[in-house]
């Protein structure tokens, strides 16, 4: 066993030892030089005579330099030496305590730093990307269900969830009387109608048969809320925008002269009935009243944006110098409705010649209130 593993405080290294008893010897070894320089010189002697001082008494910006004595150079030399030497043993001291760490690693660790931060940039990136294609991909898959629904109701003559849901005379909740009279003469106003809403980028279900415009289920209100969403009022601001442009050929009295073509159609339109849904609940339940006034509610805010956006559409009056529109809730049904949170739209057309009168049924006339 080494004995001087045992005396307290012995270093394990030799290094730090051997640094202190380097600079002991070197400030030994200058120290020593300094004294025999200084004996060997000889001793710095005074003059005993001082040149006489000027005569003319210096002012305040000016300085009289005194002659400095016979020596003093020699001396200061020793000292300005003494000091730089132990400047240096300072520095050199600090250098070793504290080492500046080695260029190649700093390099290496700025490039380190680099590399991180690009691939920080790129990995948002990749994340940004990605959520933009995942949107994309969803409307995209919006748009084919939308068209997938859109051809089948072009095929069968109904929308979606439609089937049995073609009123009787004196069903509750529609005018009493035929509402489609002339059948052949309303097709080519639907058609027109159709052609308009699908350059529109709005592809809805119209059913001519039963006179009616159905939103597809993607247009969907929120379960309990009775505001449209953005999606429902771009569809209802188009659908707008269409029925302003084809109604005042087909109405009693337009807000103004139209361009109509010559002779007029035969197909006048007495009331338009714009019918929200809500999910369904049996009556007498409290969630029925609910529901009930839901999809009431949802019929009255999608027409109140379509007249804002419109407003010639309140002005148009039929043969009785009434509004159009009318507003109507209904429960959906308990099977066959999806939720039942839709909306759309009935068409109730006068006779050609206006002979006959339809009913008034359960439907509510707007009022802007």
């Amino acid at each position: 066993m080494n004995p001087t593993s045992r005396v307290p405080g012995h270093h394990s290294h030799p290094w730090p030892l051997f640094m202190s008893e380097l600079v002991s010897v070197t400030l030994l070894v200058i120290v020593i030089s300094v004294g025999f320089s200084m004996i060997q010189g000889s001793p710095p002697t005074l003059n005993t005579t001082v040149s006489s001082l000027p005569l003319v008494e210096p002012s305040i910006h000016e300085s009289v330099p005194f002659p400095n004595p016979k020596g003093d150079e020699r001396t200061a030399n020793h000292e300005e030496r003494l000091l730089m030497l132990m400047e240096r043993m300072n520095e050199r001291l600090d250098t070793l305590i504290q080492p500046d760490p080695p260029r190649d690693l700093v390099d290496a660790m700025d490039r380190l730093g680099q590399h991180m931060e690009q691939a920080t940039r790129a990995m948002v990136t990749a994340q940004t990307l990605g959520q933009q294609e995942q949107t994309a991909n969803h409307d995209m898959l919006l748009k084919i269900q939308e068209r997938i629904e859109h051809m089948a109701g072009m095929m069968t003559g109904f929308g979606p969830n439609l089937q049995g849901d073609q009123p009787t005379t004196g069903q509750e909740g529609f005018p009493g009387g035929e509402p489609d009279a002339n059948l052949q003469s309303r097709d080519p106003f639907f058609s027109r109608l159709r052609t308009f809403l699908t350059r529109q980028q709005l592809r809805i279900f119209i059913n001519p048969g039963q006179a009616t415009i159905t939103l597809p289920s993607i247009l969907d209100f929120d379960p309990g809320s009775s505001h449209p969403g953005p999606r429902q009022r771009r569809a209802l601001t188009v659908l707008a925008q269409g029925l302003a442009q084809f109604l005042p050929c087909h109405v009693a009295h337009p807000p103004q002269p139209a361009h109509c073509p010559n002779p007029p159609s035969p197909v006048r339109v007495d009331t338009i009935r714009i019918r929200g849904q809500a999910a369904f609940a049996h009556p007498g339940e409290p969630r029925f009243f609910f529901n009930w006034k839901l999809a009431t509610a949802r019929a009255y805010r999608a027409l109140d944006l379509m007249l804002a956006t419109q407003p010639d559409l309140i002005a148009m009056k039929n043969s009785r110098g009434q509004t159009l529109f009318q507003i109507e809730g209904r429960i959906a049904k308990p099977r066959g409705d999806q939720g039942g949170q839709r909306l759309d739209l009935r068409f109730f057309f006068e006779e050609p010649d206006n002979g006959s009168q339809i009913m008034e049924g359960p439907g509510k006339e707007y009022t802007n209130q």
